[in-house]
């Protein structure tokens, strides 16, 4: 179809159900609803299965009553890991349903018998060996709102300026986290846009405030992973089409329930011995990297982006060895930020919007979990899709000149003369947000001086932005994206007055278990970003009669002394 407006053409396509990403939580979402005889359209701004983390998942964690894992040990450890933030009903849903997601893998081919992943490849061919559609390198910018009903989606191809116009009777969000682009980690493609435009029309984001500590080391700055590793994991994917079970330790299993890693020279610890002394580089867990390097127990040199450069501070540990901090800028820590889902489900609480995998909040952190956790997420943000597509008896009526307006103001940016490229903007949100003092060791006066920054960009240079061609048009509404993420992360980390999970306040170094056993919950309200606080469920908290440093084995660096002096005070 020609729009008759400023010469913008747009293509227009039809579905039952559309996806919008195509990782784990995208390909299991289609595969679904595919089942259940719905026509179903999967888009993605790069090549289907191969955009994202998906080709960075080193591993898939399943639950395994049979290896000795126990709800209740799992339940206990990711409310502990989390802070008791964790999304518990999710946490179910992995329990019930990641074994299975697993062994749909093994039958597709995207696990081998050696052990090598080949998921990219698979998953396309997977979707297209089902009849689900595929519409590869298109860049999805907007939803598709009336009366308060998502019913489809805007976007264009990114090597030519042409617009698409999608419409269908439910969409479901599998868009990854972001970042700010932060050379190093290898994430450019994301930039938040499913939360972005789920929070446009009204759905709530939680857990904005934590950070991510991916460490990126100097010599392999595409090797995104951590160099101390976990006590236990999964080996990179299980090597056998049923899982290993776990090691035995005195005829027992290990305390967490997996198997070891290949570390050749791994010796499973007894969970009854004395601590051994620490190495001369302690082993830390990813979350607790940056405190501890922050404290100088870790040698690590934060890295400041400086138009794209790395600019190192005080070198305290061997050239060849350094690590860098700032990889993962703009992003929390897998499923530690997104789109709040209502309880026990995937609806956005914007009516035909669902959302699942890493786009969405969850808590749930480790190895291999973000890939399983985007599996099981998938497929059920799938299956209520096709339910609540079944209820209704065609695609709702649309405004065509609603549509034509959204289309004029998706492409604004290729008919301005002037104005600031997203290169530009690109490089001063990094240059604002990546110094460790922004995000990683907060105060509130170095988080309200950067949200002044973040606001003026917000008012007087996103929308000014520009493009020359179809590519830079992309640039520009992540940029917007980018720029909408950093003013969550600043609002929420000046809004949760304490610290907890990965989110550290300099000023307030501890946790408050009377005030802040709540999620921040993000919305828009009158236009303007608002932050709310959300009580956890009673049952879902800690044991409070246990003493403070009992219920906490994560420190945080001056933590006790603050809480000394405020006892004392």
């Amino acid at each position: 179809m020609n729009s008759s407006k400023n010469n913008i053409r747009y293509k227009e396509y039809q579905a039952d159900v559309l996806v919008i990403g195509s990782g784990y939580a995208g390909t299991f979402a289609a595969m679904k609803a595919k089942a259940r005889g719905l026509d179903v359209l999967v888009v993605d701004k790069g090549r289907a299965g191969l955009g994202g983390k998906t080709p960075w998942a080193a591993a898939f964690q399943c639950y395994d009553p049979a290896s000795g894992q126990t709800r209740e040990h799992t339940l206990e450890s990711t409310a502990r890991d989390s802070d008791y933030l964790v999304r518990r009903d999710i946490v179910e849903m992995w329990h019930e349903d990641s074994l299975q997601r697993y062994r749909d893998l093994v039958a597709w081919g995207a696990i081998e018998k050696n052990g090598e992943k080949n998921q990219g490849d698979v998953f396309r061919q997977q979707l297209r060996k089902n009849g689900v559609k595929l519409l590869e390198k298109v860049a999805i910018v907007d939803l598709i709102e009336q009366h308060g009903t998502v019913i489809g989606a805007i976007g264009f191809f990114n090597q030519r300026a042409t617009a698409v116009v999608i419409k269908a009777k439910a969409t479901i969000l599998c868009t990854g986290s972001g970042s700010f682009k932060v050379p190093g980690y290898p994430i450019g493609s994301l930039t938040h846009d499913g939360q972005a435009m789920a929070y446009r029309l009204g759905a709530e984001i939680s857990g904005k405030e934590n950070v991510d500590p991916h460490e990126t080391k100097k010599r392999f700055l595409c090797h995104p992973w951590g160099a101390y590793g976990t006590e236990y994991q999964w080996p990179i994917l299980p090597k056998f089409d049923t899982l290993p079970p776990p090691p035995m330790k005195d005829g027992k299993p290990p305390i967490d329930g997996c198997a070891p890693s290949d570390d050749p020279d791994y010796v499973p610890l007894d969970p009854n011995a004395p601590p051994p002394p620490p190495p001369p580089f302690p082993m830390v867990e990813g979350d607790e990297m940056t405190y501890a390097a922050l404290r100088g127990d870790v040698p690590v040199t934060p890295q400041v982006v400086v138009g794209g450069k790395g600019q190192k501070g005080p070198n305290v540990m061997p050239e060849d060895e350094e690590l860098h901090f700032s990889a993962t800028a703009g992003m929390a820590m897998h499923r530690f930020d997104g789109i709040f889902t209502r309880m026990g489900s995937h609806q956005t609480g914007v009516t035909g919007l669902y959302a699942a995998g890493d786009a969405t909040y969850s808590a749930i952190n480790g190895l291999g979990v973000s890939s399983c956790g985007s599996s099981v997420q998938g497929a059920r943000a799938g299956i209520e899709a096709a339910e609540y597509v079944s209820g209704l008896h065609s695609l709702p009526e649309v405004n065509e000149d609603d549509i034509q307006q959204k289309v004029e103001l998706v492409f604004k940016p290729l008919q301005r003369e002037h104005g600031y490229s997203p290169a530009w903007v690109t490089q001063y949100l990094q240059n604002l947000m990546t110094p460790y003092f922004v995000l990683y060791a907060k105060r509130a006066e170095t988080l309200q001086a950067a949200l002044m920054n973040i606001e003026y960009l917000q008012k007087n240079v996103v929308p000014k932005m520009k493009a020359k061609d179809s590519h830079e048009l992309r640039l520009v509404h992540e940029t917007a994206n980018m720029v909408l993420n950093a003013e969550m992360k600043l609002r929420a980390s000046l809004f949760r007055e304490e610290s907890r999970g990965a989110h550290f306040r300099e000023d307030i170094p501890a946790r408050n278990d009377e005030d802040w056993l709540a999620w921040v919950i993000i919305s828009q309200e009158d236009g303007k970003m608002k932050c709310t606080k959300r009580a956890i469920p009673d049952e879902w908290k800690p044991d409070l009669t246990l003493p403070y440093e009992k219920r906490y084995r994560k420190r945080y660096p001056g933590e006790l002394e603050y809480r000394g002096a405020e006892l004392n005070a």
